[in-house]
């Protein structure tokens, strides 16, 4: 194994073949990935598990050494602590998609019937229930900023405004719709991005 430098450009210039690893931040190298082509790699494995994170940034010089330390450092210190930091990348994504987004994710879903297979009737109740109760309220709120509260009031607004009133069989299936695309989707996003990623 290479023994890890405190990287320079001067260290990378020389570098002709395999990794070098950064004695700053565990898990941080810069690799040789063909002729003339150097680029950052993370790698270590999670605390207490066998499994090994590997993740892509990007090239150098594209990335200078200290934008690959501020990239690395952080998934570093969660692989430490046990944590695996794709799965938080895979949330922090899925949380920034919109309500809308979510929905989409979580209708393909079951329409795959990944949880559980679901009757045609029952799918196209789902989605009858979004479209009417949910998507003209909360279709473009980021689900990051979206709580159970959004949730409730849209669908007690919406029962207001119905000539059937708040049936309690409508609000709860409402509710259940609205909560379910926000939870179904770092399942569905984190199927999407299980491939290795590029970040």
């Amino acid at each position: 194994m290479t023994k890890s430098v405190i990287l320079t450009p001067a260290h990378i210039d020389r570098l002709k073949g395999g990794a070098l690893p950064d004695r700053e931040v565990p898990g941080l190298s810069i690799v040789v990935s063909a002729p003339d082509r150097k680029r950052w790699r993370f790698k270590r494995v999670i605390a207490g598990t066998r499994t090994i994170v590997e993740l892509i940034l990007g090239s150098f010089p594209n990335y200078s050494i200290d934008e690959a330390r501020e990239w690395a450092a952080p998934l570093s210190k969660a692989v430490a602590r046990g944590e695996d930091p794709r799965k938080i990348q895979r949330m922090e994504r899925a949380l920034a998609m919109s309500v809308a987004a979510a929905h989409a994710i979580y209708m393909e879903a079951m329409r795959r019937g990944d949880r559980k297979k679901l009757k045609p009737r029952t799918i196209a109740d789902k989605d009858a229930i979004y479209t009417r109760d949910i998507a003209p309220r909360l279709g473009i709120r980021v689900l990051a900023d979206l709580t159970e509260d959004d949730c409730w009031d849209a669908v007690y607004d919406k029962a207001k405004a119905s000539k059937t009133g708040s049936s309690p069989s409508r609000i709860s299936r409402a509710s259940r719709a609205c909560r379910g695309a926000r939870s179904i989707v770092t399942g569905a996003s984190g199927q999407q991005a299980s491939r290795k990623n590029m970040i």
